[in-house]
């Protein structure tokens, strides 16, 4: 098979935008989260976002 230099440029972008891509998406999820976070934190305080009371989250 003869090497095709413009099929592995192809090849190479539509990595380097599915990677981009993925990187966007993880930033998003990151960014949902630390959001979530700071609005738990921001209504219900440090000490009721640290210390929980006993069986606060226990699956039966």
């Amino acid at each position: 098979m003869p090497y095709d230099p413009t099929a592995y440029a192809q090849t190479k972008r539509r990595r380097l935008r599915a990677k981009r891509l993925m990187m966007l998406l993880a930033l998003v999820c990151c960014l949902v989260g630390f959001g979530l976070g700071a609005y738990q934190l921001h209504a219900e305080g440090l000490n009721q976002f640290v210390y929980r009371a006993p069986g606060v989250g226990a699956s039966k």
